[in-house]
């Protein structure tokens, strides 16, 4: 994948509210913004690098989604558009999240996925 591919996914993303990753076929984070970067912080104690493994951060002990989190993925890689809502534990709160998995082209030849992670706890909750 170019450079210019990667930095144009960025800038896309670097401002949303919805956590961002771009990851390529080895699970390696290529990419993040930042949101995803606080919340690597929050979540999971841990700073957030380039190179450094998406599994590390989908095979939290507590949740075990790292099959689901492959499968999408997979799917994902093949050319299609995934969609996964789940539930998800940090410490003492959980929260439901919806992922999606787009695959990213490069010469009309898929060369990585884009991670779209967004908080949809309350969009879930029952009116009071």
């Amino acid at each position: 994948m170019t450079s210019e591919k990667i930095n144009e996914l960025k800038q896309q993303f670097e401002e949303s509210e919805s956590v961002w990753f771009l990851v390529n076929f080895q699970y390696k984070i290529l990419q993040y913004n930042k949101k995803a970067a606080r919340n690597s912080i929050a979540f999971h104690n841990k700073e957030i690098s380039t190179g450094a493994s998406i599994l590390d951060y989908a095979r939290d002990a507590k949740n075990e989604i790292d099959s689901e989190f492959i499968r999408c993925f997979g799917e994902a890689a093949r050319g299609e558009v995934v969609e996964k809502e789940q539930e998800i534990t940090y410490n003492s709160a959980t929260i439901r999240t919806r992922s999606v998995y787009t695959p990213v082209y490069n010469d009309q030849k898929i060369s990585g996925i884009s991670i779209l992670v967004d908080d949809i706890t309350e969009q879930n909750s029952p009116s009071q």
